[in-house]
């Protein structure tokens, strides 16, 4: 049997994962810190994997505690892939990173150039994404690097975020104020969609992969929402475009010929409505 590892699964995407590999060894946190090489490297050295899922990451975009994020989404990258280069069994190091290592990009493909240096989220996905190629590159580690739009569907625990924070305030009953501005435009990826391409490229040869859904504007995403529980006509939603250097438009191209996304963005919000209502009641 292949030994599998995935940090992070414990997390919305993580615990999807999991679920698909119910057989994966787990790293535990905060029981153990990957930011402390000591606990990366008893974790990889304990279970000696194949293939690592590295999913553990400080994950709230609009989180600006730079402390936090940059020690979480570096380091802790850092020492996961060390531990890895070390342990000498690893044909698969999936690093899970992020369609904002591109910054302003309407259209991005894997060539690009990362820009992602206008924001303490941003910058650390993309440090953690230059690490991961470096162990690639210098050392020979196999590494795959995954990065996607805005993911969504059942289970995702951060209201913050647009899809279940703006479902869950609609069910309430409550005026829910943004942070970002209705023009921006993002990707939407659905969970469901999203873990068979995880499979599939942990055996894939090494490179970058991007994951692109639909690109919608988010103030659009919100009406949607707001229409498929019944609260058109209702107030209206508060747009306070207060988020801090907030990328206006973000759309990645060149996915894998192999994949494309098959849940519309109408439909995936019917079953992520549908699970929010269930816990709600």
């Amino acid at each position: 049997m292949t030994e599998i590892c995935i940090t992070g699964a414990s997390g919305f995407i993580g615990s999807h994962l999991a679920r698909a590999l119910p057989d994966a060894h787990l790293f535990d946190h905060p029981g153990h810190d990957l930011r402390i090489l000591k606990d990366a490297r008893e974790f990889i050295d304990r279970w000696r994997p194949e293939v690592v899922y590295h999913l553990a990451a400080q994950s709230v975009v609009t989180n600006e505690d730079d402390m936090e994020t940059l020690t979480t989404n570096i380091d802790g990258t850092y020492n996961l892939l060390h531990a890895c280069k070390t342990v000498g069994c690893v044909q698969s190091f999936v690093h899970i990173s992020t369609d904002k290592v591109y910054g302003t990009n309407a259209n991005a493909r894997r060539t690009d150039m990362l820009r992602g240096v206008s924001h303490p989220y941003s910058v650390s996905k993309m440090c953690g994404d230059e690490i991961a190629q470096m162990y690639h590159n210098f050392y020979g580690l196999p590494v795959h690097i995954i990065r996607t739009g805005n993911i969504y569907g059942p289970g995702d625990p951060h209201l913050d975020r647009l899809i279940p924070g703006t479902i869950t305030d609609a069910l309430a009953g409550r005026v829910r104020h943004h942070r970002g501005d209705p023009r921006f435009i993002r990707d939407f990826i659905f969970i469901d969609d999203l873990i068979p391409a995880y499979l599939r490229i942990a055996e894939e040869p090494p490179g970058i992969f991007n994951l692109g859904g639909e690109f919608w504007p988010i103030g659009e995403v919100v009406r949607k929402i707001h229409e498929m529980i019944g609260l058109i006509g209702g107030p209206a939603p508060v747009w306070e475009n207060t988020q801090h250097n907030e990328i206006p438009f973000q759309h990645v191209a060149d996915c894998p010929d192999w994949w494309q996304p098959k849940t519309s963005l109408e439909d995936g919000l019917i079953k992520t409505i549908e699970y929010y209502r269930k816990e709600s009641r």
